[in-house]
């Protein structure tokens, strides 16, 4: 019986380890993009007017980040209790879209760093992600509708950038979504919230890699229109050579 128990601990603790490593990864990719991207949301971002589509963008901008003393907790926390658990489960609930990280708050009696999910149910683990998912499948396939009806011969590079990165966007999110609810679902113990990090990341960095390209791809057409408009209203003449 020990043995079994033992068994059980240490394939707990494994899987438990590779939930905090994907965690960590999500994480290190999101403070690395924002790195690479950092340029372009301060020249394209901070100075212009506040809309509401600036107040999204930040907010999906910064939400992970304030969520990220969480992240830790989470996954570094020795001796966690249910009760920080699940106050730290709830806050991090609330500031994700649609319910995208809701987990069960329930915690292994097994001496593991952090705050594990080993189980739930349905109700309160996979209805939110299945929210999630049809939400994405129809603004993809709505999106590929729009772009092939009205902007098929459109050779605008606005348009051409907004909608090859909504694409792109949309269909990796929504087989994230699917795998991450099948997980959520079907999933052997305390591997359950593998992809939840990862999805959360993904949510904030693709969606504000599209704005950004967009605004960069705009701010090209003016530069564009402001040379063309110059050369035609200088004095400057060419004429071809003579011999």
């Amino acid at each position: 019986m020990a043995s079994l128990v033992d068994s059980e601990e240490a394939l707990a603790a494994s899987r438990i380890q590779i939930v905090k490593y994907v965690a960590v990864a999500s994480n290190a990719i999101l403070f690395f993009d924002y790195a690479l991207t950092l340029h372009l949301e301060v020249t394209l971002v901070w100075p212009s007017r506040w809309t509401l589509s600036k107040v999204f963008f930040l907010l999906a901008r910064y939400l992970p980040f304030l969520e990220f003393p969480g992240v830790l907790y989470y996954v570094f926390k020795t001796d966690a209790t249910l009760k920080p658990c699940a106050i730290i489960n709830a806050s991090v609930i609330m500031t994700r879209v649609l319910g995208v990280a809701v987990a069960e708050d329930n915690v292994p009696p097994l001496n593991l760093p952090g705050c594990n999910l080993s189980g739930g149910t349905f109700i309160f683990v996979g209805i939110p992600f299945i929210i999630v998912v049809l939400n994405e499948l129809v603004l993809m396939i709505y999106t590929l509708w729009l772009g092939f009806k009205a902007y098929r011969h459109s050779h605008n590079p606005l348009i051409i950038t907004l909608y090859r990165d909504g694409i792109v966007y949309f269909a990796f999110l929504s087989i994230g979504s699917v795998i991450n609810l099948t997980n959520l679902i079907s999933g052997p113990p305390y591997l359950k919230d593998l992809f939840n990090d990862l999805l959360r990341i993904l949510h904030s960095v693709f969606a504000c890699r599209i704005v950004l390209h967009v605004r960069e791809a705009e701010r090209r057409r003016h530069g564009e229109t402001y040379l063309e408009g110059m050369i035609l209203h200088s004095d400057v003449q060419f004429a071809t050579a003579t011999l």
